[in-house]
């Protein structure tokens, strides 16, 4: 047993040494998420649609028509295709003339193929990063993700860059300072123009099963059986969960939301997710409706955040602003704990422990970066959620718990791909109770961490233990519940105060 282990538990009585031991192991993930489709072919089949979306949409004429040869299905047909946002052409432009940039944005298309899978070089949709920037300049303009059941593919723009991702050039230019603050800008347009506005309403319906409140999709955002639910149970049970300004679902009601966004950001009703024990000091809450991912104890300083095994790097982790970094020291020999949240899932958080916020940052960083040591990765950035820690962009809330037992740990609220926009509702010297709502991921699910320090004693839930034995046998259905019981601090004797 290592020697900080063993100063970690020198307190323990035996029986919880022997619990300590046995469900503490140095590291545990799970691969069991839903990103994007697992499926290669699914994207494939999804982007050859959106290339008919965008035939049809600019067939018709628009003013100032460029014309561009763009393949649709099998053959090549010249089309009238709406110019490029002046964002793009600026980003375009960049690019050429960038030397690094211009090779690695031309090399990744060349190099790109479906992860782990028996695709061909026939099987590229996107083959040049001028096709990119159309699919992209379409997906800003006029997208708004539909429900699938069968793959969903939610994050368009990341769907366009699935197979670049897994290059080694892709590796390099999604991680350029440069262009990641082209595609921050991207996105954010793209966020302001159409899914934070009425614009991105025509999914938010019932009248099919893409719509947002179908069948299929209610019953995927509440957790039922479709094949024993009526479309009537499943709106009542989302209108029993979620806040909704008008009970109709119908076109130009929208149960009464204003955008997908709006959506998106949904609040439970008052005592749908109860906190769990909220006098017991001792009890940590799950911060986000989410599933397990990760736990690593002993983290370092400065460790290899890249490879396969989820290694968490601190000091890349707070960043180097003044207002965060110097936290990092402090979590050395800590402990990590990372969940996932799917699109379908409640997207705000709220704070796992009674104290007070002592900081808060939102750092920049990566949206499409995902690690080449953990393999094949058809829904990258799934397998990267330790390694985008380090890289993404996210939000940093760092509060000091009430039970000194605790003391100082962090919430890292992590953007993925698309889900980059982390707003934090809390400030510095606020306080928080258990349950409290410290902020939300816009426009999709991402992924977090809770971070303590070494001399935080910590058990687990069993679920979460089960979850990470990497064995989809014994993956349990479905996220643990917001404000939940997620893990006990064992050296406490706060319980009950």
């Amino acid at each position: 047993m290592e020697k900080n282990m063993e100063s970690k538990m020198f307190s323990l009585t035996e029986r919880q040494k022997s619990v300590y031991t046995k469900q503490n192991a140095p590291y545990r993930s799970s691969k069991v998420t839903s990103w994007m489709p697992k499926d290669p072919r699914v994207i494939k089949e999804w982007l050859l649609k959106l290339k008919k979306e965008i035939f049809l949409a600019n067939s018709i004429g628009l003013d100032r028509i460029a014309f561009q040869s763009i393949g649709i299905g099998r053959g090549e047909v010249e089309i009238k295709l709406e110019p490029l946002d002046d964002l793009l052409v600026e980003f375009k432009q960049m690019i050429e003339t960038d030397a690094t940039l211009h090779m690695q944005y031309t090399q990744m298309f060349t190099e790109a193929l479906p992860p782990g899978s028996k695709l061909s070089l026939e099987d590229k949709v996107i083959k040049n990063y001028d096709e990119m920037f159309v699919y992209v300049n379409y997906v800003m303009k006029h997208y708004t993700p539909t429900f699938s059941d069968s793959g969903l593919v939610g994050f368009p723009i990341n769907a366009i860059l699935n197979w670049p991702m897994g290059t080694t050039n892709g590796y390099a230019a999604f991680l350029n300072e440069k262009a990641n603050g082209y595609w921050r800008r991207v996105i954010n347009k793209w966020q302001d123009d159409v899914l934070a506005t009425g614009k991105s309403l025509h999914v938010l319906t019932n009248v099919d099963e893409k719509s947002w409140f179908s069948k299929p999709a209610l019953c995927k955002m509440t957790g039922q059986d479709p094949d024993n639910t009526t479309q009537e149970q499943a709106l009542d049970e989302f209108k029993r969960l979620y806040k909704c300004k008008d009970p109709d679902p119908s076109p130009g009601k929208h149960l009464g939301f204003k955008s997908w966004d709006e959506f998106f950001v949904r609040e439970f009703n008052p005592g749908v997710r109860p906190v769990e024990q909220p006098g017991d000091q001792c009890v940590i809450n799950n911060a986000c409706e989410s599933y397990p991912y990760s736990l690593r104890n002993n983290v370092q300083l400065v460790d290899e955040f890249w490879v396969k095994e989820h290694k968490y790097s601190l000091k890349h982790l707070f960043g180097e602003d003044p207002d965060v970094a110097h936290y990092a020291q402090s979590f050395v020999d800590g402990t990590v704990y990372q969940a996932f949240l799917s699109a379908t899932s409640y997207h705000r958080w709220h704070s796992p422990v009674t104290g007070e916020i002592k900081a808060v940052k939102n750092i920049p960083g990566s949206y499409y970066s995902s690690s080449l040591c953990v393999g094949p990765d058809p829904e990258a950035p799934n397998l990267s959620q330790g390694y985008i820690c380090q890289v993404a962009a996210r939000a940093i809330i760092v509060i000091e718990a009430a039970n000194p037992a605790i003391g100082t740990m962090c919430v890292v609220e992590v953007g993925m791909a698309e889900v980059s926009t982390c707003e934090v509702t809390v400030q510095v010297g606020d306080r928080v109770r258990k349950g409290d709502e410290i902020g939300m991921f816009h426009f999709g699910g991402s992924t977090h961490c809770l971070i303590f320090g070494p001399q935080v004693v910590l058990k687990f839930i069993d679920r979460v233990y089960t979850d990470l034995d990497d064995n989809p046998d014994n993956n349990a259905d479905g996220n643990i519940p917001l404000n939940a019981k997620l893990a006990v601090c064992m050296k406490c004797g706060l319980e009950n105060k």
